[in-house]
């Protein structure tokens, strides 16, 4: 059987022996051509002046990349310090926030004060001289308004203050004159440009390697400004998510900024509620200056309500209600016969709440659990 007959044999590659006819082509081929096996290229000027030219573009796009680069990280640089600059005017626009919202509310609280002022005026100073338990009763109410005015005071609010608006800051302008001389650009004619010197094939390599070498540099300097550029975009997205975080917190925080200011009146609401009980009935009916101071403690409290109900602030009074850990706070236990157990059965304290949000819970007096 043939070798083309069984394919699986290879077929002979022994290699076939030169002849004197192989010798000769290939020596009529030197002849004509050289040396094709020659590995020593010849570099011709045309050659290097072609690389030259491809590696001047490559410098310039390079170049070109490094300063569209560097005017953005400038740009990045600048857009960031601009977030952190706008967040520290956020964090002092909310404490402003506070103090508006405190001195807006004590605004609309004078007209009770002065109220409750001209109330006491009218009460008979010889009367309370001879009845001391209506002086002392009249002394606590004074005492009252003493520690409102102490609180309109420290917000400096008083009778007949007008809003005045806050100051609106305006950019300064830019100096027209001084920004147009500088935009103006000097006429002068171009320079002669000088004659070049005639371009050698040594003059050509060694502007070429030069320009390879400008090349590897510039390569590395455009890495390094675009991990800057990385950096720095991370760093403007942080500041810009902070900023956006704390606009909101600052919008969100609005309807509780009379808190602090709240937390200040609650205790002379406290007293005047504890005078308002001590005036009973009884007390009210048997002499008339009595029902007068009685009188104007409660058109006080009503005014305050008023208010308070204007700006979200509510009272917390649980009493005959279940006990609720999270708005009241026990101060003590009492059985009541007939009373559940965990049953609010007195109210030495009212809470308050503003928006939602407890601002103190209720103290109390609760029966104690099932056993």
């Amino acid at each position: 059987m043939s070798d083309e007959q069984n394919p699986g044999n290879p077929p002979d590659e022994t290699p076939r022996p030169r002849t004197s006819e192989d010798d000769a082509h290939d020596k009529r081929m030197a002849d004509l051509f050289g040396d094709l096996g020659d590995d020593d290229y010849v570099e011709t000027i045309d050659d290097v002046r072609a690389e030259r030219d491809e590696l001047k573009t490559k410098v310039e796009r390079l170049q070109g990349a490094i300063t569209r680069t560097r005017d953005d990280n400038k740009s990045l640089m600048k857009r960031t310090e601009d977030a952190k600059a706008a967040l520290a005017d956020i964090e002092n626009l909310a404490s402003a926030d506070k103090k508006a919202a405190g001195v807006a509310l004590l605004r609309d609280l004078l007209p009770t004060a002065v109220s409750m002022q001209a109330g006491l005026a009218e009460i008979d100073a010889n009367e309370r001289a001879a009845n001391p338990k209506l002086d002392k009763l009249t002394k606590g109410v004074e005492s009252t308004l003493a520690q409102l005015t102490n609180v309109f005071n420290k917000y400096g609010v008083k009778p007949g203050d007008n809003v005045v608006p806050a100051a609106t800051a305006e950019a300064p302008k830019a100096d027209a004159p001084a920004a147009a001389e500088a935009a103006k650009a000097e006429d002068k004619p171009p320079a002669p440009a000088a004659d070049a010197p005639a371009e050698t094939l040594e003059s050509l390599k060694a502007e070429r390697d030069a320009l390879n070498a400008q090349v590897v540099s510039l390569s590395s300097t455009v890495q390094r400004a675009q991990g800057d550029n990385l950096i720095l975009s991370k760093r403007l997205d942080e500041s810009k998510g902070l900023l956006a975080r704390s606009e909101a917190k600052r919008e969100d925080d609005k309807q509780f900024a009379v808190e602090k200011t709240l937390k200040e009146l609650m205790p002379v609401i406290d007293t005047l509620e504890l005078g308002s009980q001590m005036m009973d009935a009884k007390s009210r009916k048997a002499d008339p200056n009595f029902e007068s101071l009685a009188k104007v403690v409660d058109t006080t409290l009503d005014g305050v309500r008023t208010v308070f109900n204007k700006y979200g602030i509510s009272q917390i009074n649980p009493l005959n209600q279940p006990f609720d850990a999270e708005r009241h706070e026990a101060l003590t236990m009492q059985a009541v016969p007939g009373v559940e157990p965990e049953m609010v059965v007195a109210v030495p304290l009212k809470g308050y709440e503003l928006n939602g949000r407890i601002v103190r819970n209720a103290k109390v007096v609760v029966t104690p659990p099932e056993m």
